[in-house]
């Protein structure tokens, strides 16, 4: 687990390939813009990571995968008493025509290329994986400043591989030393 510096797709197949290590790392956006164009009704515009955004502003929640037609589903999201935010919604005529429920939209895996359709960026169970990793900061805190490491904050792959080298070699030898 590393943070958006490490969301490279090179580096995760060659850690795979390597060391059969699975890589995962929060999308970077990478200085993309929302994409706005040929979206379903309703919908305003995708963010930079891909989340729906409806015309009245609430982001979608992603609740799956339809693999045999290539898709992500997203759903609108449930208000602070747990009733999906379309019930209420000025643009619901324009937008849902469910009675009860919420706005749901699939997006295609091609309009998305940078999520991964076997273990999405946007699910719950990646953030809560991703919760975990607390511990990679503090070895990365460890590194830079208890190491004096404090100059190598550019990102990138270079950076990425010397940061990595770097942490494990200074992980081998605080090992040794005890």
């Amino acid at each position: 687990m590393d943070d958006g510096a490490a969301d490279d797709q090179i580096l995760k197949k060659d850690l795979q390939d390597r060391w059969d290590i699975e890589l995962l790392a929060p999308i970077n956006p990478r200085r993309r813009q929302p994409i706005r164009d040929d979206l379903p009704r309703g919908i305003e515009h995708l963010t930079a990571i891909g989340t729906p955004v409806c015309q009245e502003g609430y982001p979608f929640e992603l609740v799956g995968t339809r693999h045999e037609t290539e898709h992500f589903l997203f759903r609108a999201p449930d208000d602070k008493d747990g009733t999906p935010v379309c019930q209420g919604c000025p643009q619901k005529e324009g937008c849902y025509r469910g009675d009860s429920g919420a706005r749901q939209v699939s997006i295609a895996f091609e309009r998305l290329p940078w999520l991964d359709p076997e273990f999405p960026q946007l699910s719950k169970r990646f953030h809560k994986i991703m919760a975990k990793r607390t511990s990679i900061e503090r070895l990365h805190k460890l590194m830079k400043f208890d190491y004096g490491d404090e100059r190598l904050t550019k990102r990138g792959n270079a950076a990425f591989q010397a940061r990595l080298d770097k942490t494990l070699l200074i992980m081998h030898l605080v090992l040794a030393h005890e």
